[in-house]
């Protein structure tokens, strides 16, 4: 099977992706007659994928929309960090409304049971 940096290299569309790859409960076992399947996160670009009765199916959550390979320098597209922000204005809590308790509704009266029978099937 391909490895995980092999499958991120040839996937179509621009971003970052999480990955998630079906595979037996057991290895082995998807080849049995009713196979127990498990959804396993890769996060290893060097292992091998695993696989589904010799095919490749997968979940792929978006992560973000730029294509952004390097995971350790997160903060760098912030700017340098002499830079400081004005704090945020003091948020005053809006007062609580107490709304009243539902009154129960009185339920309908039951329908009067009918004089005479509207089917007569089983005279």
């Amino acid at each position: 099977p391909p490895t995980l940096g092999e499958i991120k290299n040839s996937f179509p569309l621009p971003g970052r992706y999480h990955f998630r790859f079906k595979t037996a409960l057991t290895p082995g076992g998807d080849r049995e007659k009713n196979p127990m399947a498990v959804w396993m996160d890769c996060v290893d670009d060097r292992k091998p994928i695993p696989v589904w009765r010799n095919s490749v199916i997968a979940k792929v959550t978006r992560i973000s929309v730029e294509d952004d390979d390097d995971e350790d320098d997160d903060d760098d597209d912030f700017g340098s960090a002499s830079r400081v922000s004005a704090p945020a204005p003091a948020r005053t809590p809006a007062p609580a409304v107490r709304q009243p308790a539902p009154t129960p509704q009185p339920r309908p009266p039951p329908p009067p049971p009918a004089a005479e029978p509207l089917l007569d099937v089983f005279d």
